[in-house]
């Protein structure tokens, strides 16, 4: 299973720098944990990065901005630029349940994102 989300996730790469004719990536890529070093998230994100880093033949940094259920790093992603150089990883927090709990996001997780691969299933 892991191995073909490591693959799936380098296809997808390899697909979309295709499509613009561009090389990707020409510099670090950046995944945004919206939660703390050390949290499951944040494992799955580092196990997963240093695999797609290997296939890719560039640095991935793992940027931990937690804070406010989630909503401190998902909003440095969503206002980034989408070069594809600034990634998150979603949770079915960031990206569903927040905008229940929350008032007011300064995000839309359904229009301000484009889902790549989904990394790290659960069965809860």
């Amino acid at each position: 299973m892991r191995a073909f989300i490591t693959i799936s996730l380098a296809a997808m790469v390899g697909l979309a720098a295709a499509a613009v004719a561009q090389p990707y990536p020409t510099k670090p890529i950046r995944i945004v944990v919206a939660y703390p070093a050390g949290q499951g998230t944040d494992i799955a994100t580092r196990y997963l990065a240093d695999q797609v880093a290997k296939e890719l033949g560039q640095p991935i940094i793992i940027d931990n901005r937690p804070g406010a259920g989630g909503n401190l790093g998902t909003e440095l992603t969503a206002r980034a630029a989408p070069d594809g150089y600034t990634l998150t990883m979603g949770t079915n927090a960031t990206h569903v349940l927040n905008q229940y709990l929350y008032g007011k996001l300064p995000f839309d997780a359904a229009n301000d994102f484009e889902p790549v691969v989904m990394a790290a299933p659960s069965p809860w």
